[in-house]
């Protein structure tokens, strides 16, 4: 089935409009605790356990005055990623912005890494090794995707004993398709809400036996029973396709976006 949902999307995908689409759009503001470690929380890789990488919570002090932010607390060479699973052949840009918080020199950098399945990651391309000024400043990679695999965003402290700043991570593919899986079903169902952050339903007059959840290559990332709540709260932000089977065996798909 997985195979057969794949070649579908495939089939429908090849027919719709390139759109820019926001695959991980993080401020901070939502499921964070301040002072907390960013290990583990909401999907993020800490690779270094000291120094400490943590949110913090101040008063106007993020990006665009806003509130939340990460701060990585001294010492170099400190990395933190995000995996994303990628479509070979899209182009994807990653940004984020730093801001150094005390008087002593440091640099910051973002990289990507395709995350190979035997051997270490490869890096497919890093920013400049610039210095960091006390105002947020953008630092932003461009790049096209050459497999359809997981990919790495990292961003790690170069040089320097500062303190850190971090706000406003996004990765954005700049010529995704739409997805629309509309004509590719055998019944018609909604989901609400959609996009959804934690829980959603699903709206049919068929009753039904199981849902299943795919990203945008087709790897199965979530499956079970039908129930009256379907649970998303693990999933990490961006654009999926929800597969509905119906207790007689029909299939139908929706796009479903993860905030």
């Amino acid at each position: 089935m997985k195979h057969l949902f794949t070649f579908l999307l495939f089939i429908l995908i090849s027919f719709q409009v390139n759109a820019q689409l926001t695959l991980f759009d993080e401020d901070f503001e939502t499921g964070y605790t301040d002072g907390t470690d960013l290990k583990g929380v909401n999907g993020w890789q800490v690779f270094q356990t000291d120094p400490v990488v943590q949110t913090e919570q101040s008063t106007g002090s993020g990006n665009n005055n806003s509130d939340w932010f990460v701060e990585f607390r001294t010492g170099g060479y400190q990395e933190i990623q995000m995996v994303k699973e990628l479509i070979s052949g899209n182009t994807y840009t990653f940004k984020a912005y730093f801001k150094r918080t005390n008087g002593y020199s440091g640099q910051m950098i973002i990289r990507v890494m395709k995350l190979v399945s035997t051997g270490p990651a490869v890096e497919i391309l890093q920013s400049t090794s610039g210095g960091v000024n006390s105002g947020y400043t953008e630092k932003s990679l461009t790049f096209t995707a050459d497999e359809s695999v997981n990919y790495g965003f990292r961003i790690q402290q170069k040089f320097g004993t500062s303190f850190f700043q971090i706000d406003d991570v996004e990765i954005i593919c700049t010529d995704c398709q739409t997805a629309s899986v509309s004509d590719v079903k055998d019944f018609q169902f909604n989901i609400y809400p959609n996009p959804a952050k934690e829980r959603l339903r699903l709206q049919t007059d068929l009753p039904l036996e199981h849902v299943d959840v795919f990203s945008l290559t087709g790897s199965k990332v979530l499956s079970q029973s039908y129930t009256e709540e379907i649970e998303i709260g693990m999933l990490s932000k961006g654009v999926y396709m929800l597969q509905a089977t119906s207790n007689d065996g029909r299939v139908a798909t929706q796009k479903l976006i993860k905030q």
